[in-house]
């Protein structure tokens, strides 16, 4: 396996997968989501935290910089539409940078 994780920003982790097709790294990361949901933690008095996911697929030759756009757009658009979700990134057709 050759995916890794890693921090990136303060608040915020990347994790890349190697390997593994849009449908399955969704899945895999929804059940992320799901269970810590479900983590209750005494020093926040029993309740839980929540997690929003940007999932962005790069695209051969695109380059990094279009793949982080595109999951840090989709991480936006699920912390501004309620949080605790997973938001898969679309490209537009007509994007040119």
């Amino acid at each position: 396996m050759n995916d890794f994780a890693a921090r990136y920003g303060g608040e915020e982790f990347a994790i890349i997968f190697t390997e593994k097709s849009m449908d399955t790294v969704y899945r895999l990361l929804e059940r992320i989501r799901w269970h810590v949901s479900q983590l209750k933690f005494e020093e926040l008095s029993g309740h839980s935290v929540t997690i929003s996911i940007g999932l962005s697929e790069y695209r051969k030759g695109s380059g990094k910089e279009k793949l982080f756009k595109g999951a840090d757009q989709s991480l936006y658009d699920a912390k501004k539409t309620g949080k605790n979700k997973t938001v898969i990134y679309e490209a537009q057709l007509e994007e040119t940078d």
